[in-house]
């Protein structure tokens, strides 16, 4: 086996954090990138895993961030989930890679009650069809490299945040686009709940650095702070020199603080540096708003 792959196959590269690792990784110059997108192979298709398998080989990198776009209905996206999963480990049970990375989710852990300070030797309690799923693609890689002794990488990032994340969950995105587009930021409650969260950039800079290395296992990846999302309300109108109407949305369950641990990270990336949350945010607004104006 060599000791650095020559290609990095990125499974689910038309998405938001797909696009960014295969950006990140052709501006290396060192490795010739594949993207793979559901218009070129559609993974939770039967046999698609053939497909996937002659394009794998003992040089190659392959990192799986491929998820289904399904808009609303969960059932369905957690069944397609699960089917691309699948395919992607039946595809390693084929053949031998450098190293498989799986882009997994701090929702493995659950998200309907306070934890702080999660570690990745914590209790794994999904509470929602994404957690489970992402647990379940866990699972089926690990038991897939087992079979050719292939090296595994599971990365559990919380919120992945930055300039063209389409998605919009609650949280920085979502806050960002609202306020640009009706200058109106809607919050739950009082919004004094915690998350923690971590930059589109400094994500892709750290998976790199733990792909290319000798790294395998679990690692969360997230930033050093914390944040409210009545913080993140207050804070990202003022970056952006904007007025803000805010409203309060009725809870629809009870409020729940979490922080995710990034000390093992920390402890095999020495020195790991993390770009300043409100700089990240500031970046954030301009390409998102800014540039999009006339």
């Amino acid at each position: 086996m060599a000791s650095r792959p020559r290609k990095v196959v990125v499974l689910g590269s038309s998405g938001f954090i797909g696009n960014a690792l295969a950006e990140r990784f052709r501006q290396t110059g060192k490795l010739r990138v594949i993207g793979l997108r559901s218009k070129n192979l559609d993974l939770s298709k039967p046999d698609a895993w053939k497909r996937l398998a002659k394009k794998l080989g003992p040089d190659v990198l392959l990192i799986h961030a491929a998820r289904p776009r399904v808009k609303k209905d969960q059932t369905e996206r957690l069944v397609k989930d699960i089917a691309i999963s699948f395919s992607v480990s039946e595809a390693l049970r084929a053949m031998r890679v450098w190293k498989a990375v799986y882009l997994s989710s701090t929702a493995v852990y659950g998200d309907g009650r306070n934890r702080r300070e999660i570690r990745e030797s914590d209790a794994v309690e999904p509470s929602s069809a994404y957690g489970y799923s992402k647990w379940c693609g866990e699972r089926l890689m690990q038991d897939a490299v087992a079979s050719k002794k292939n090296k595994l990488l599971i990365l559990r990032p919380c919120m992945v945040f930055g300039p063209g994340n389409r998605e919009e969950a609650y949280g920085p995105n979502q806050f960002i686009s609202s306020l640009g587009s009706s200058g109106r930021i809607r919050v739950y409650g009082d919004g004094k709940e915690t998350r923690s969260y971590i930059y589109i950039d400094d994500f892709c800079e750290i998976a790199e650095k733990l792909a290319l290395g000798s790294h395998q296992g679990v690692f969360n990846l997230a930033g050093p702070v914390s944040k409210s999302f009545s913080d993140l309300a207050r804070q990202i109108p003022e970056i952006a020199g904007r007025k803000v109407k805010l409203e309060k949305l009725k809870r629809s369950r009870e409020a729940a603080s979490q922080s995710i641990s990034s000390k093992k990270l920390r402890a095999r990336l020495r020195g790991v540096k993390f770009t300043p949350f409100q700089a990240a945010l500031k970046t954030t607004w301009e390409n998102d708003v800014l540039k999009k104006q006339p």
